[in-house]
């Protein structure tokens, strides 16, 4: 959202706070930046009109900050401010369920035992998973503290350390769909499977799956 900088400057002085109050609520700010970061916000624009600077940022607080550049004054979000993505999906097995804010489908269902399941694959897994038609899991992003014990792995470790030693960018840590049978953790797709949950002389087992829509 952004305002034309030559407007504001000839606005009376009483009537800029109503302006910029204006200008958090077109862009989806809850609150009004305060009196001191209006202040600093006139004094970084007098600056960059007296010195003929290209530039300024201002951050006037709640995530939010202003920048001027090129006659316009522009309210942003603060890098990192955004709210972290969660979302929890029930899924009945058999069957599938959409992921919306990923736009991806995850589907479990019950297959025989093929050798792909053995050499691993980023967007599908087969597990043997104590279910029943009928039965309910879970689909959802990462808790803080969540843990499993992945693969071949000596024993438990948090699910963020996995991912940073699998050099997952951080930015997409929070948009990987994880399946849950009660509290466990039982695949992260394309990283690892819960050992627990590992394919040992089972003739059938269930394969989950992420599809793009």
């Amino acid at each position: 959202m952004a305002a034309d900088r030559e407007a504001l400057r000839r606005l009376p002085e009483e009537l800029l706070p109503f302006a910029l109050a204006g200008l958090h609520r077109c862009a989806g700010a809850p609150y009004p930046a305060g009196r001191a970061a209006r202040a600093e916000l006139v004094r970084q624009l007098r600056r960059l009109e007296e010195a003929g600077g290209e530039r300024v940022s201002c951050d006037c607080g709640g995530g939010w900050r202003w920048e001027a550049a090129g006659g316009r004054l522009r309210l942003l979000r603060s890098p990192g401010s955004e709210k972290p993505l969660r979302f929890t999906y029930t899924l009945n097995v058999p069957g599938e369920v959409e992921i919306p804010e990923l736009g991806v489908r995850v589907g479990l269902h019950h297959h025989p035992v093929e050798p792909w399941m053995f050499q691993g694959s980023p967007h599908r897994a087969g597990l043997a998973l104590p279910l029943k038609p009928g039965d309910r899991v879970t689909v959802r992003n990462r808790r803080p503290g969540d843990r499993l014990h992945p693969l071949g792995a000596d024993g438990s470790r948090r699910l963020k350390e996995v991912l940073i030693d699998r050099h997952v960018p951080r930015d997409q840590r929070d948009r990987i769909p994880l399946l849950c049978v009660g509290e466990r953790i039982a695949w992260v797709p394309g990283i690892t499977i819960d050992q627990r949950f590992r394919i040992t002389g089972e003739a059938a087992a269930w394969v989950a799956e992420v599809e793009t829509r």
